[in-house]
């Protein structure tokens, strides 16, 4: 199964229903926590933000199972009008680090 077409590319929503048989398996929270991880311990950021469509309420239940609290909002030149969902700051993060998936 293809996501998107040649020609169009992928979406959203054909991202959104070619990967829907995976929902509700943690798979996004695993992938959004080490790329977190990764960001702090590999980058050294000190903070990441998640840009969630407020019509995404997946998205938004993985930001808030990784502890990110709502910040705003942010308007995308193509995608609109989007949340900002601030994460715990590296400093602060006590567990959720690279250690778990060596």
């Amino acid at each position: 199964m293809a996501c998107g077409t040649p020609r169009a590319g992928p979406s959203r929503k054909s991202a959104g229903a070619c990967f829907k048989a995976f929902g509700g398996k943690g798979y996004a929270t695993e992938a959004a926590t080490a790329a977190r991880a990764y960001a702090y311990e590999a980058l050294g950021w000190k903070t990441a933000i998640s840009l969630v469509a407020p019509e995404n309420h997946a998205s938004r239940s993985v930001a808030q199972r990784l502890g990110a609290t709502r910040d705003g909002d942010f308007t995308h030149p193509r995608l609109g009008s989007l949340e900002i969902w601030r994460h715990i700051g590296a400093d602060d993060l006590t567990s959720g680090g690279l250690e778990g998936y060596a």
